[in-house]
């Protein structure tokens, strides 16, 4: 075999070239893939807060919350806070119940806020993955070549 037409008339070749096909779009959509879950939005816990039913709020960012999920740890300690008032006494400050109690219900709405998605980021990553993805399927499209035809560029005919 010295030219790609006699290469194109064995069996093996064409399967060789459906399955490299196959295989630089899984490496791309596997790449990108991951490329959009990095850039994912995440929780910001600077801006998200608890707003209690009387109207007022408690930033989240000093607790160590780190997710949108409140747990029942944070619940009842949110809880606490919409029920609770800092009054002093005597020189000292004290949380003193507003009803005389803590509710068992809800009494406060979390707002959770996310960071936006990068998508610049997202988009420049994924033509430079688009761009390496290609250069080496070229690469080792060139390689099967030089093996196999002894030339990197063969003949059509």
């Amino acid at each position: 075999m010295k030219t790609l037409t006699e290469l194109n008339s064995k069996w093996w070749y064409r399967l060789l070239k459906v399955l490299y096909i196959i295989l630089a779009l899984i490496i791309l959509g596997v790449s990108i893939a991951l490329i959009v879950v990095s850039n994912a939005p995440e929780f910001d816990n600077k801006a998200s807060y608890v707003q209690c039913d009387d109207g007022r709020t408690f930033p989240v960012d000093k607790i160590g919350m780190y997710s949108d999920f409140v747990d029942s740890y944070n619940d009842r300690n949110f809880r606490t806070w919409c029920a609770t008032t800092l009054v002093e006494e005597n020189g000292v400050q004290k949380l003193k119940p507003i009803n005389g109690f803590v509710p068992d219900e809800k009494n406060f709405t979390f707002v959770a806020k996310e960071t936006a998605r990068n998508w610049m980021g997202t988009i420049g990553y994924s033509v430079i993955a688009l761009v390496v993805v290609l250069l080496l399927s070229e690469l080792l499209r060139r390689m099967f070549y030089y093996i196999t035809l002894g030339s990197i560029r063969p003949k059509r005919q």
